[in-house]
């Protein structure tokens, strides 16, 4: 997938496919993902009781944060987050009249770097809202220690790294902090994941 990732840089211009690299990280994640679980598995995590809605909401929020990493591999193959440094409007709007350019509409959603970075934008703001709805229906419920301690320390991986995006952003971009952003997203996808290891009936 790598090499097939590279091949598509090698044509006309020096610029790998966003859809190839999102295609390479999403395969790197779901091999770290499985290791992990693996791990948790020898380790006979104990899995906690809580309600079937709340088991539902912990995929809910894995399927939210995975197609917050594509998208995020989309915002880095297209250089998108090196427009519109501006947070949280995009300049002086809210969506910048950049982001609707493509006919059919449908094709902004891949294929247009404003679109695009909109999007990742307020997907972060979802995945924030999600994790700490669940968290306060967790406290509420009075569900079990462990699982309201995973929660709490997922919502804080989830806004630290929210931070770093924004930081990343505004900064136009530099290598360090956009690294450190990558490499967070892999702590806020394994903490999520023991999330769903605990959840598991």
């Amino acid at each position: 997938m790598g090499w097939y990732m590279v091949k598509s840089g090698l044509i006309d211009v020096p610029r790998v496919s966003h859809f190839r690299l999102a295609a390479h990280l999403s395969l790197a994640l779901a091999i770290l993902g499985y290791l992990y679980w693996l791990l948790l598995d020898l380790r006979r995590v104990r899995r906690v009781e809580i309600s079937d809605a709340m088991r539902a909401a912990a995929r809910g929020l894995l399927a939210l944060l995975t197609l917050q990493i594509v998208y995020g591999a989309f915002t880095a193959g297209m250089r998108a987050g090196l427009g519109f440094n501006t947070y949280p409007k995009m300049g002086e709007v809210w969506l910048a009249e950049a982001a609707t350019t493509l006919l059919p509409f449908w094709h902004n959603l891949i294929e247009n770097g404003a679109m695009i970075q909109f999007i990742h934008r307020w997907l972060a703001i979802a995945v924030v809202l999600y994790a700490v709805a669940m968290l306060v229906a967790a406290i509420r419920s009075r569900a079990e220690r462990r699982w309201r301690r995973a929660l709490g320390w997922v919502v804080i991986l989830i806004l630290i790294q929210v931070v770093l995006g924004i930081a990343t952003l505004l900064n136009y971009v530099p290598i360090s902090l956009a690294l450190v952003h990558q490499v967070m997203a892999c702590f806020v996808l394994l903490g999520v994941l023991y999330l769903n290891r605990l959840a598991r009936r």
